[in-house]
């Protein structure tokens, strides 16, 4: 039965309420449909990293994209992205879902991170796809959703069987580690500290790659049903990717997942138990794989580590 679980409805109740859709910041701030123009792709999550990637590469692409968003900050950095228009919408409140969603071509949403809630976030989202009617639906998922020792990749995976169970044409998007990410970890303040051991392999993708491919699948024909698993073309240890960084392959001392949340601004107790668990795992075993998806998606090889370190520089 669809409808609003009571776990959502006590998240939903425990959050700030939405803005007025009637008060100034509550209004699309420009029209979302182009007469004989490209559909709009309504994006969750726009405002976020990786959101905002994917608006600006589908505005690049001239295409209008909604910006579903929880505040008048996170509607005016959309719109710094290119997005046309923004719309308040909650992914644990799936009555704001339908109005966000309507008259879009498209929907692509953007989870919040590590969010025990995914799945019925996830599913709040497909339900008002389909009662709107759109034309696809894509999800950005991650490298190996399957793996067993990785909560919050089993949680994508149960999101991706939630997905294709639906009436909807769909699209999924499965990145590996952001190149951007172990940038940010080594040009860190004070000395470079890594979450996790130095030992395991990666082939860190480029945001921007992400967001090209992704773009690419939502607005181009041939890619529905399609799992796409994005991933750089290196296989680099962190002591690897430190010794490009920072000029040293020993990073310093390890930090735990809490202080790695701390760094984020943010502090959940099951983001930590999963980063606790991911860390493990990247120790051990890493995260890599082939490039070639991403290849024939970009029409070109994916952007080299090195390459993202020359262009980033400490602009991370």
């Amino acid at each position: 039965m669809r409808g609003r679980s009571v776990g959502s409805r006590d998240r939903a109740a425990a959050r700030p309420p939405l803005p007025d859709p009637a008060s100034p910041i509550g209004v699309i701030l420009v029209s979302s449909h182009r007469a004989g123009g490209p559909e709009t792709v309504a994006v969750v999550g726009a405002a976020g990293q990786t959101g905002w990637a994917v608006t600006a590469a589908l505005a690049r692409r001239g295409v209008p994209v909604r910006a579903v968003v929880r505040s008048a900050a996170a509607a005016e950095r959309a719109v710094g992205a290119g997005a046309s228009s923004t719309v308040f919408g909650d992914l644990a409140d799936p009555s704001s879902l339908v109005p966000a969603f309507a008259d879009a071509g498209a929907v692509h949403v953007v989870p919040p991170a590590f969010d025990a809630a995914e799945e019925e976030f996830v599913g709040n989202a497909v339900d008002a796809a389909e009662a709107v009617g759109v034309r696809l639906f894509g999800y950005h998922s991650v490298l190996q959703p399957d793996d067993p020792h990785l909560p919050h990749h089993l949680r994508k995976n149960r999101a991706e069987v939630r997905i294709r169970r639906s009436s909807l044409p769909w699209v999924a998007l499965r990145p590996c580690m952001y190149a951007q990410t172990p940038l940010r970890l080594l040009r860190g303040d004070g000395e470079p500290r890594l979450p996790f051991g130095t030992g395991g392999r990666f082939s860190p993708i480029d945001l921007l790659d992400v967001a090209e491919a992704t773009a690419r699948v939502l607005t181009e024909p041939g890619y529905i049903y399609g799992i796409y698993e994005l991933a750089g073309p290196d296989h680099l240890t962190m002591a690897e990717m430190s010794a490009l960084v920072t000029g040293s392959s020993e990073p310093g001392e390890p930090r735990t997942a809490a202080e790695t949340l701390r760094g984020r601004g943010f502090m959940k107790w099951a983001a930590i138990s999963d980063l606790a668990a991911m860390f493990a795992h990247y120790e051990s075993h890493g995260l890599f794989g082939s490039p070639a998806v991403a290849g024939h998606l970009l029409g070109r090889a994916p952007t080299a580590f090195a390459d993202v370190v020359g262009r980033l520089g400490a602009n991370v």
